[in-house]
């Protein structure tokens, strides 16, 4: 089952990132886009001038 599968490594995932917070990849982005009208999930960072 997929759905069984997908939780399963979530689990062992948050598991690993309790254990080891520093070693996870917090800066990372995972969603960059959303659909049309919905809210950002990241703020906009503004360009450094030079």
């Amino acid at each position: 089952n997929e759905q069984e599968a997908v939780a399963a490594l979530s689990s062992t995932i948050a598991s690993y990132v309790q254990r080891w917070p520093s070693q996870y990849m917090w800066s990372m982005k995972r969603f960059k886009t959303r659909p049309a009208g919905e809210e950002r999930w990241y703020r906009r960072r503004k360009k450094k001038k030079g």
